[in-house]
């Protein structure tokens, strides 16, 4: 981490998409891991395990991607399908949410099997993969903090954006607009 890329408090995508869909938060996350990628041993299946809630959650959200790039997609896909199927046992009334962080180049392929081994895996388990979140920060290096790797604070409002955003829809979040169909972040929504 650069000092342009240590986000706390506020500023933080998860606690601003939280407040966004008016929902608590709990958040269980250590750098550098994901569904197979692991630091220090511990990858996002271990971070389960640190959950103080177990009846009243609604929602797990899973957010990574490039840590995963490194690992091998049939890697990434098996672990993210028992990391799902754990969460669903543990949080038996969680919707399971995965969704991805994007990086700092517009060229894709280092992350293309990663994000095919997370729509799979969410298509295999019944999770919900967060539409449109690969390009979240679409390569725009303006996001991202000096080391070209973490999300500044400008590049968590962006997550907050979409992932909020679609975090509201979920949580049927009232959205103040006379307008039938609306943008937050990279996804429309319909008004009923």
């Amino acid at each position: 981490y650069t000092s342009d890329g240590m986000i706390t408090g506020d500023d933080l995508w998860c606690n601003q998409a939280a407040k966004m869909a008016n929902l608590e938060l709990e958040v269980n996350a250590l750098g550098g891991t994901g569904f197979a990628a692991t630091y220090r041993g511990t990858a996002f299946s271990d971070l389960l395990e640190r959950g103080s809630y177990k009846e009243d959650v609604n929602y797990v959200l899973f957010v990574g991607g490039y840590n995963d790039a490194y690992c091998s997609y049939n890697s990434v896909k098996n672990k993210a399908i028992e990391t799902i199927k754990k969460a669903n046992k543990s949080y038996p009334n969680a919707k399971v949410i995965v969704s991805m962080v994007g990086d700092s180049t517009t060229n894709r392929s280092r992350l293309k099997n990663t994000i095919k081994a997370y729509k799979e895996s969410c298509e295999a388990t019944g999770a919900i993969y967060v539409p449109n979140s690969e390009f979240i920060l679409n390569g725009d290096k303006s996001l991202f903090s000096s080391d070209g790797i973490h999300p500044n604070v400008a590049g968590h409002h962006e997550l907050a954006q979409t992932i909020g955003g679609y975090l509201m829809k979920l949580n049927n979040t009232y959205v103040d607009t006379k307008e039938r169909v609306y943008q937050i972040g990279l996804n429309l929504y319909a008004l009923q």
